[in-house]
């Protein structure tokens, strides 16, 4: 889950809480932390740092369900170089 602050002109103007898509890279051997890549667009807003592609880091308390990506997914967007 992420939480999702919008501001305008220095005033918050919406929160929430969204779910998004990410990648796992890879599982951190201490503390169980993955890596990842956000597979999902959180639209336009001011101070929206997260775009699709964006690295993220993230703890298994933050995961609410696990699917595999379709065959080819992950190649044929993110290329052979995506787990090195």
């Amino acid at each position: 889950m992420f939480e999702i602050e919008t501001r305008e002109g220095g005033r918050v103007i919406d929160r929430g809480v969204d779910r998004m898509w990410v990648i796992v890279k890879r599982r951190s051997a201490a503390g169980g932390i993955y890596e990842g890549v956000l597979d999902s667009d959180p639209g336009r807003a001011e101070n929206v740092t997260l775009h699709p592609g964006t690295d993220v880091n993230f703890g298994p308390e933050h995961v609410i369900a696990i699917e595999r990506p379709p065959e080819g997914y992950i190649l044929g967007k993110y290329g052979p170089s995506f787990f090195d």
